[in-house]
């Protein structure tokens, strides 16, 4: 609350412009901070005065201990919660130098701090609790060892086999070729000097948060830009200003750690998913045959792009929803996370509606839960969903950036459905089964197979 106050006196010394911010006018700005001011100096007042008093400080410590350490559990819930609040309200300070009202900046601010600072006090007050947890490193040598012996053999042989199928396509995606020329597909050309010039130096606070959140042009979603970004934090520390100029190292880095890890890993878990690792023969047979598939060989070369990363988040919901089995648990909720991020990325976490309904449906036909419960269920997963969009793409949250979204995934759905505008040489995106068929049988099977 005294940070809530010093904010407030912040904010009475900020200078205000007719429209800052695009979206209110200020003129009682002060007033209102004034009130807000006064608002928290009592408040402060009244909670310093209770807490003085024995009887009531004994009786607020008893009712925290019962609420967080009680047969709720609820500790950790709002210690994630408090975390997550922190986060999006630092974005939101963030926005404040892009869309939302000055006005709120140093109440955003005051806000985040808050929230991790409460983070803070509970994780010092409770540690005794977090003693009695195991640690993470405990937590996956019990996995581990819950593993039965054929299933550890089989992850050992995966993993391995995953390290050489990546190392692989080092020389074509990170080297030239035998003419000395380094090649770079079209989408990579267009997107790359929108990746690396977040790294670029700006002269201000304003100007760095208008470069990070508000430049990216929604060729895909958002957590794209990060997730490439950060493969290039190394290259742009040892090469400093000039790193962009590295095209081969920095892109085929990228290539490498944007497309085919991501690939590796999604294929061990689909095998997972099918076989549970309880064979060596048949997992070994189907990673194998999963790797060695022209199309997804095809995307491992010469190709970064955001498909192998969508393919593993949406592996990744197949299997917290298996994991959660009509328990409608955590398991449920991080599969909503995944599907989020899916979302976020391409859109592709969409086309998990009707599978959660009829999820949903199957817990309540199985008396898993109550028809109440299951729209609860369904509204917690929708909410935890639009949660990760908006964490993940905080500058949906400013509209102007939103319409630019907006209309660049309108343009890319139009050419989806009737295909791009001019003629169409390669006949690529023509929009119909035959044609569909015909790069299926290219990259995965022949059209015989389905006969």
């Amino acid at each position: 609350m005294i940070e809530g106050c010093l904010s407030q006196v912040v904010l009475l010394t900020l200078h205000f412009t007719a429209r800052p911010g695009h979206l209110l006018n200020y003129k009682n700005q002060r007033l209102l901070a004034g009130i807000v001011f006064f608002v928290l100096a009592a408040m402060l007042i009244a909670v310093i005065g209770l807490l003085r008093q024995a009887r009531w400080s004994q009786r607020f410590l008893s009712y925290l201990d019962m609420q967080l350490l009680g047969s709720s559990h609820r500790l950790f819930f709002i210690q994630g919660v408090l975390l997550v609040a922190g986060v999006f309200l630092f974005e939101c300070f963030l926005l404040t130098y892009l869309a939302f009202p000055l006005l709120t900046r140093p109440l955003f601010f005051w806000a985040s701090l808050t929230s991790f600072q409460a983070w803070l006090v509970l994780r010092i007050a409770y540690k005794d609790t977090y003693r009695e947890q195991p640690s993470l490193a405990a937590s996956i040598r019990s996995k581990w060892n819950g593993l039965l012996p054929v299933q550890r053999k089989v992850f050992v042989i995966l993993a391995v086999m995953g390290v050489f199928y990546f190392l692989a396509f080092i020389p074509t995606n990170m080297l030239p070729d035998r003419n000395g020329q380094f090649t770079l597909l079209g989408d990579e050309q267009v997107i790359y000097p929108d990746v690396v010039k977040i790294f670029a130096p700006q002269p201000n606070f304003r100007s760095a948060v208008q470069n990070i959140l508000g430049t990216w042009p929604w060729w895909y979603g958002y957590p794209y830009l990060p997730i490439s970004a950060s493969v290039l934090i190394i290259p742009r520390l040892i090469f400093g200003t000039q790193f962009a100029a590295n095209i081969d190292l920095n892109i085929g880095l990228m290539r490498q750690f944007v497309s085919v890890f991501p690939m590796v890993l999604a294929i061990m878990l689909a095998v997972y998913l099918v076989t549970r690792f309880k064979s060596v023969l048949i997992s070994t047979s189907i990673f194998v045959f999963f790797l060695l598939v022209p199309g997804i060989v095809k995307i491992s070369i010469h190709f970064w792009h955001p498909d192998s990363i969508i393919i593993l988040l949406i592996l990744l919901t197949i299997y917290f929803i298996q994991k959660d089995d009509l328990h409608f648990g955590r398991y449920f909720y991080l599969a909503a996370l995944t599907c989020g991020l899916a979302t976020g990325l391409k859109l592709f976490g969409l086309f998990f509606v009707l599978a959660i309904a009829g999820y949903l449906v199957a817990g309540v036909l199985l008396k898993k839960l109550t028809f109440k419960k299951s729209v609860l269920a369904g509204a917690g997963f929708i909410l935890v969903m639009i949660i990760t969009i908006v964490i993940t793409g905080p500058s949906l949250m400013a509209p102007y950036i939103t319409k630019v979204a907006l209309a660049s995934w309108l343009d890319q759905q139009q050419k989806i459905l009737v295909g791009p505008s001019g003629v169409d040489t390669t006949g690529l995106y023509n929009t119909n089964l035959p044609n569909w068929l015909k790069y299926f049988g290219f990259h995965y099977m022949k059209g015989y197979s389905l006969q």
